[in-house]
């Protein structure tokens, strides 16, 4: 198509995982907008990184418009407060219609909270065990 849409994601939290995730997607064309409350945070993010970058926490309404959430294609709560991502996730779920919607989560039982709804857990200590349990049997594994 001549004038497609550019995908739009907006992530709360510029930690490792949601820093890492917004210079992916950058690189990947996508529009990215992303909110931390502490501005040093964004000092994670490379030079060459062309997104918005908002400074705020994503917990009340006007900051979620600012950061443009309507038009938002992909959500991700990725802050380092599970109950803050379950709820952010939630409301770009079922107050925003947002289509894709991930949350991570430390605590395997609060991402339980999501599992009936169309919101997609991310739980970093899982994935790097799984990264570290494939290592380990490729390394180590049983001979043929």
């Amino acid at each position: 198509m001549l004038f497609e849409k550019k995908k739009s994601a907006l992530i709360v939290g510029c930690g490792r995982l949601g820093g890492h995730i917004a210079e992916y997607l950058a690189e990947q064309g996508v529009r990215v907008t992303i909110m931390d409350e502490n501005p040093e945070s964004f000092r994670r993010l490379s030079e060459s990184f062309g997104g918005l970058l908002l400074q705020g926490n994503g917990m009340n309404e006007d900051q979620l418009i600012r950061a443009d959430i309507e038009h938002a294609d992909l959500f991700i709560a990725a802050t380092g407060n599970d109950n803050r991502n379950n709820l952010l996730a939630q409301i770009a779920c079922r107050i925003y219609h947002v289509p894709h919607v991930f949350a991570r989560f430390d605590d395997a039982n609060i991402g339980k909270l999501v599992e009936d709804l169309p919101i997609r857990a991310i739980f970093p200590f899982t994935l790097s065990l799984s990264e570290f349990e494939k290592d380990y049997d490729f390394l180590f594994g049983e001979e043929d």
